[in-house]
């Protein structure tokens, strides 16, 4: 009853036009109470019904254009995102206990923007909408405007934001001095192309892999029994990314370094998501090298879009160009990549499907995941021969042999260990960074990754 009482109080004194439940507080301390996590699932399948198909928010619509929006029945409005203040982080000099701790006990997963930052944030992705339905050219494509608007709606706002707010926030440590709000704007918009990035991938990748659910909600390619279309639709959405550059930024000096710059990064995700798409469908693991595949494809896959280039675009903004900067940054942000994929690897197979917002495949679509990499490693040649016999199969039962023989090795716990090392040891990396970058940012960064839920 005192849980209960919490999770009330939380969402009635709360009085705001977006509640982001995430992974609150009373979720974690119901998490180890197995009566408890019932209840509390039970309780958000009724917040479900309350909130316009997204289990894990309640929000008030927001008008977005003008025009009369065309929406499926799966298709959510658009609220301004308000969660929690964040704990504030301060510069750090030292790696001490104290900074372990906090990353480990904040139960709210640190926000990269502030309440208000955020209001403005949603702001400027709904002004981004309106400026694309209207494009003078498309006046006579007003059904496929509407449609345009629907996918992004659907697909880019529903997720963590974590390219777009990293690369706003990254702007204002990079920009040192009291930055111009045009240039904070602008910044803005660029997180936005990142976001607008994200969801081109999510939504061919949801394709390739044949998934079922993002978010909590189906794939998009599911919604309405899209299907194939949808592989428009992830067209789609890259070729918005240069129409919002061009209208926001062609009469700035950085224009064709930050252009040049997303599409360097999306032709090397490309290559990334060719290399998991082939392997995957080859299913012949055995002639590859697992680990040396695992770290290529979470180079060029996960790290660069995710980490690198947001604080990429920030710097190109604010004029840094030292390239060993740069370099620096990428190297970081490389291993933030590996410790991300290997999270959510992690996830895919033990994950709680209620926070994950997703049912893992990884096992039936022959992944060359954390999980398996480490299994192969570890396993006997007689649990090997059974790991390669079962593993990329989509019958229940084959799948459960998997997910077995992982229990059978304690991957669980390998997981654990492999979390507390990597978290240290890029820790450790951050101290040594270069002075001219802000390494409370990059501590910001890991807390975000370690032990997230979804």
């Amino acid at each position: 009853s005192i849980y209960c009482s919490d999770f009330l109080q939380y969402l009635n004194t709360t009085n705001t036009k977006l509640v982001h439940l995430y992974s609150t507080d009373f979720f974690r301390r119901c998490r180890n109470e197995s009566n408890m996590l019932r209840n509390f699932t039970g309780m958000l399948r009724i917040a479900k019904e309350c909130s316009s198909k997204r289990w894990y928010s309640y929000f008030t619509p927001i008008p977005v254009s003008n025009n009369t929006s065309f929406k499926t029945n799966s298709s959510p409005q658009v609220g301004i995102s308000i969660v929690p203040k964040p704990p504030t982080v301060t510069p750090v000099r030292y790696w001490s206990q104290e900074m372990t701790q906090f990353g480990r006990n904040t139960m709210e997963r640190p926000q990269f923007l502030t309440e208000e930052e955020h209001k403005d944030f949603m702001r400027v992705y709904l002004s981004i909408v309106e400026d694309l339905l209207e494009i003078p050219e498309m006046e006579d494509m007003k059904e496929t405007n509407q449609w345009m608007e629907s996918v992004l709606h659907y697909n880019v706002t529903p997720g963590k934001q974590i390219r777009g707010q990293l690369t706003a926030i990254s702007y204002k440590y990079f920009a040192k001095r009291n930055p111009k709000k045009k240039n904070i704007h602008l910044s803005y918009i660029l997180g936005w192309c990142a976001e607008i990035l994200n969801a081109c991938l999510v939504v061919a990748d949801d394709i390739m892999d044949e998934s079922e659910t993002r978010r909590g909600r189906p794939c998009w390619y599911k919604v309405d029994n899209l299907g194939l279309a949808a592989i428009n639709d992830a067209f789609l959405l890259k070729t918005i990314i240069y129409q919002v550059l061009q209208k926001n930024f062609k009469d700035e000096s950085y224009f064709p370094k930050v252009t040049s710059m997303i599409f360097d990064v999306v032709y090397k995700t490309l290559c990334g998501q060719s290399l998991d798409t082939r392997t995957s469908l080859e299913r012949k693991m055995e002639m590859y090298n697992a680990s040396t595949l695992f770290a290529s494809y979470i180079k060029y896959k996960t790290s660069l879009y995710t980490y690198y280039l947001p604080i990429a675009l920030a710097m190109t903004m604010a004029e840094i160009n030292d390239p060993t900067l740069f370099q620096e940054v990428q190297n970081m942000a490389l291993g933030m990549g590996h410790f991300f994929q290997v999270r959510d690897d992690f996830l895919d197979c033990f994950g709680d499907v209620e926070m994950t917002g997703k049912i893992g495949t990884d096992i039936e679509n022959c992944k060359c995941s954390w999980l398996f990499v480490t299994a192969m490693q570890s396993c006997s040649p007689e649990q090997k021969k059974l790991l390669m016999e079962n593993y990329g199969q989509r019958e229940p039962q084959k799948v459960s042999v998997v997910k077995n023989l992982y229990n059978e090795l304690r991957l669980e716990d390998a997981y654990c260990r492999f979390e507390e090392q990597t978290y240290n040891q890029i820790g450790a990396q951050i101290q040594q960074m270069s002075n001219e970058l802000p390494k409370s940012l990059f501590f910001k960064m890991l807390h975000t990754i370690y032990k997230r839920s979804k």
